[in-house]
């Protein structure tokens, strides 16, 4: 029983700074003498848990008033936030109306509208328009209006109204529907930006303004859209194509799809031309810049030249002024106040599609990673962080493929090392715990098909071993493969698939040695289990420790069987007693007797010589020698299922069914039935039970045990005058004394 010194004891052990679940662990397994021992440290170890739970459950309902309170104090301060941005929102549209109004009633140009240098000139073309075109920068600035109204509509999309030329085209309600089943899965609303096409999910519990939340974001240039028949229940539908995905909306009516149709076509053409206009510019520029340099160093190098150049392009005249220019031409050259990206994060999208495309995913990792540490240097500049936004859609498409990679079907005929790859990329993309659960489940899904390939014809035991050794292979290949994708994180994930692996494959092997109502024979059960723990023993020293989970999860069928197998041997032991006439073996011929002691030493007894007379004859009973072999097997078969935790009950079975045999000699040596019956005879026969089986079980038990059965050595001095003289007890039955048997084997 556990006191209360020893439960403080343990929570001051268990509260500890320094505690360390694995050396209290095994401190405690080596500090514990038996089963008994780590049973009582569970229920200690249990009762504090009980005793927490019901210490934390009295201070919840102590401070229950208080958690109330402080529900609404925080119910109330997201409210005044939600009231604070639609404010904030508020002020901004008026500051910038405000700043887009003259005393003289003309419109004044928006900051978006001007470039850096304030020239007037625009930074970003939107399909070819001119500066002077009002009705086009009216409609970029209705967009832009609308993209920031998404903030107050829309949860977590903040950072899509960070990109300064972004705005919104379109917008409506969608269903997203199945691509198989063609089934409605959920409303969504659509919203088509001048770049890209963002999602956001319906929320079932609104709080104040904000109805969606956002889902996806996916680039214009990386998409396609394909209209889509309509066919049964499925109309007034189209698809969106993202690689390596794809994704099927409906919309309400023929109206609804044809504007979206619309708006992604003129989307299209104006980004085309978009990217078209910018490439034009930037070349311009570059160009620009390259002729302007060629012109500064030919007049360095060739002073003559200055009264040739034009007077916009140098002054020959101002050394300083000239100097100047080039140290503002360095500045400008500089990529830290360049607005615009390095070539490879240009090229960075398409870079990644084709790594993905051929495979490479380390590539594309390394890829990636190269381009966040580029972006986080240079937050400051605007396409950086677009071009973030932009690589977080990339890595998670990456993200996507992994998965598949240890999810499809395809992920089980690749090997280990295909499923190692993709787990070691995700838990570098910071995913260690996904990637732990994905790589069980394929371990999981090779194990099954693997067992699952092992046919059910033919006998049980090859079968059982078949099972066994594919069993054990998988689960040491398992953790081998999980130490080297993972290392020692994760740790306690992969007992746990180890323990419900090992029901599993207990649940088949079940099924083919404890069928309903019905068990297998002693001697197949015996040896299938003696193999079973053979495999784990090796398994054992390899590092994988699985003998306690296949102890406990078979004990209570092996309990069952030998059970079972001990009232059976005793009950045939009762029948072949009633029915024995005591006589000697008679052989027949010289053949029969040299068949009969092959047997005899064939299953253990090379002494049997001594009991042959007259050629022909055994002095010993057929009731004994057919005892003395199934009481043989039956020995063997329970030392086979030999376990710590089995060791009482093999030890009673043995007693038992060898005590039962002997009490029933007792009674015919008591009665009328043996007084005909020579005394020499009884006492080979006993002695032969005595001396020779039993010693022979006796050797048999300490060396499959490395120890003595004390209550087998009882048997010898309690029924050892069964090799005396019998003369006095067929002389006189009445007034004889017979021995009874030690009371611990009744």
């Amino acid at each position: 029983m556990s006191t209360t010194a020893d439960l403080s004891l343990l929570r001051r052990k268990l509260a500890a700074a320094d505690y360390s679940p694995d050396i209290y662990v095994r401190e405690l397994a080596s500090r514990c003498v038996g089963g008994h021992e780590l049973e009582q440290q569970r229920k200690n170890i249990q009762t504090l848990s009980e005793d927490t739970h019901s210490h934390l459950k009295r201070n919840v309902f102590e401070n229950y008033k208080q958690f109330i309170e402080t529900a609404k104090e925080i119910s109330f301060l997201e409210s005044e936030m939600y009231q604070l941005s639609h404010m904030i929102t508020e002020q901004r549209n008026i500051l910038s109306k405000l700043g887009q109004t003259s005393i003289l009633g003309d419109k004044v140009p928006s900051a978006l509208e001007l470039g850096e240098n304030g020239s007037g000139h625009p930074d970003v073309v939107y399909e070819g328009d001119l500066p002077g075109d009002k009705s086009k920068r009216n409609d970029f600035e209705e967009g832009r209006r609308k993209l920031y109204d998404l903030l107050d509509k829309v949860e977590g999309c903040s950072h899509v109204t960070d990109v300064p030329n972004r705005f919104l085209l379109h917008e409506g309600d969608l269903v997203e529907m199945d691509l198989n089943e063609n089934t409605a899965l959920h409303r969504v609303h659509g919203y088509l930006l001048n770049d890209g096409f963002m999602i956001a999910t319906w929320l079932p519990n609104r709080r104040g303004p904000i109805r969606f939340k956002f889902s996806d974001l996916y680039e214009l240039d990386s998409l396609a859209v394909v209209n889509v028949r309509d066919l049964g229940g499925l109309k007034f539908a189209f698809k969106l194509l993202v690689y390596p995905d794809a994704r099927l909306f409906q919309c309400a009516n023929e109206t609804a799809k044809k504007d979206w149709m619309e708006s992604f076509e003129d989307a299209k053409k104006r980004r085309q031309k978009e990217q078209e206009t910018q490439a034009l510019k930037r070349s311009d520029t570059i160009t620009q810049r390259e002729r302007e340099r060629l012109v500064r160093a030919s007049i360095r190098r060739n002073p003559f030249l200055r009264n040739e150049v034009p007077e916009n392009t140098a002054n020959p005249f101002d050394e300083k002024e000239e100097d100047q220019e080039e140290g503002e031409d360095d500045e400008n050259e500089d990529p830290e106040n360049d607005a615009e990206l390095p070539e490879w994060m240009l090229e960075l999208n398409d870079d990644l599609e084709v790594l993905v495309a051929q495979r490479e995913f380390e590539q594309a990792v390394d890829l990636i990673f190269k381009a966040r540490v580029y972006c986080n240097q240079h937050s400051d500049l605007p396409m950086a962080r677009v071009a973030l936004a932009k690589l977080e859609n990339r890595t998670k498409n990456l993200l996507e493929i992994l998965e598949n990679e240890l999810t499809t079907e395809k992920s089980l005929q690749g090997g280990p090392r295909s499923a190692r790859r993709a787990v070691k990329l995700l838990v570098k993309l910071g995913r260690s715990t996904q990637a732990c659960e994905l790589f069980l489940q394929h371990r999981s899904a090779v194990l099954k098909t693997t067992l699952s390939g092992i046919t059910s014809n033919g006998a049980i035991l090859p079968r059982v071993q078949r099972l066994t050794r594919s069993f054990f292979a998988n689960v040491l290949e398992s953790s081998e493969e999980f130490h080297k994708a993972l290392g020692r994180i994760r740790s306690s994930s992969f007992i746990r698939w180890i323990e419900l692996e090992v029901n599993n494959y207990a649940d088949i092997i079940d099924s083919h040695l404890f069928k309903i109502n019905v068990n297998g024979p002693l001697d197949v059960i015996a040896t299938s289990f003696y193999y079973i723990r053979e495999q784990a023993v090796q398994m054992q020293k390899k590092g994988v420790d699985l003998t306690f989970l296949i102890d406990a999860r078979f004990r209570r069928n092996i309990e069952r069987t030998i059970c079972e197998n001990r009232d059976r041997t005793n009950e045939a032991a009762t029948k072949r007693s009633q029915e024995d006439k005591w006589e000697p073996i008679n052989c027949f011929n010289q053949a029969g007797t040299e068949t009969f002691i092959e047997e005899m030493v064939g299953a253990g007894f090379p002494t049997i010589k001594a009991y042959v007379y007259e050629e022909c004859w055994i002095s010993l009973t057929r009731n004994t020698t057919s005892f003395s072999l199934n009481y043989l097997a039956f020995a063997e078969s329970l030392l086979k299922l030999f376990n710590p935790s089995l060791r009482s009950l093999i030890n009673e079975s043995l007693v038992s069914v060898f005590h039962s045999h002997l009490r029933h000699i007792e009674q015919a040596i008591r009665s009328d039935r043996l007084r005909d019956t020579s005394p020499k005879f009884i006492q080979r026969n006993a002695a032969f039970l005595l001396d020779t089986l039993l010693s022979l079980v006796e050797k048999k038990f300490m060396e499959r045990t490395g120890m003595d059965c004390p209550k087998l050595a009882k048997l010898h001095a309690s029924y050892s005058w069964m090799k005396e003289s019998q003369s006095a007890s067929h002389g006189n039955s009445g007034s004889t004394t017979v021995k009874y048997s030690d009371p611990n084997f009744v």
